[in-house]
């Protein structure tokens, strides 16, 4: 190809003594990159189970709970809960409250 400066007149080897100084397809690089990518994968694996695993844990179901700002059966009865040992209970309790 012909550009400004002429024709190329460098030797062949030379070229290649050039382009391979820094080459970026070299066995050293193409393993360092498959490391990385295995790396990635590994911890991107176990990441996703760990949170997926902690969302699973979280407790949905409802446990029965004494309500203290209640203190007689006609009002624990009136908001739909039960009245048992002198205690509004209350079915529906969420942990998550």
């Amino acid at each position: 190809m012909v550009l400004f400066a002429g024709k190329e007149r460098r030797s062949k080897q030379r070229l290649q003594y050039q382009r391979g100084i820094y080459p970026l397809r070299n066995p050293v690089n193409i393993f360092f990159l498959l490391g990385l990518l295995i790396i990635f994968i590994i911890s991107s694996f176990a990441i996703f189970t760990l949170v997926l695993s902690s969302i699973s844990s979280i407790p949905t179901s409802s446990y029965p709970t004494s309500i203290p700002g209640i203190n007689n059966q006609f009002e624990c009865e009136r908001t739909h809960r039960l009245w048992n040992d002198e205690k509004c209970w209350d079915s529906e309790h969420s942990p998550m409250f």
